[in-house]
């Protein structure tokens, strides 16, 4: 499993993939617990 950040890294030019933000692509373990994202204290969510 590989994690990016927004901007440029070399993977997406040589891997296909996903947007764990869109519902359809979330990341899922043993379909128990789900990857999220959350804002910092005191910060907006996006």
């Amino acid at each position: 499993m590989l994690l990016l950040t927004d901007g440029t890294h070399a993977a997406r030019d040589h891997e296909r993939l996903r947007d764990a933000r869109e519902r359809r692509q979330r990341l899922v373990f043993q379909t128990q617990f789900e990857a999220v994202r959350r804002p910092a204290p005191g910060g907006q969510p996006r």
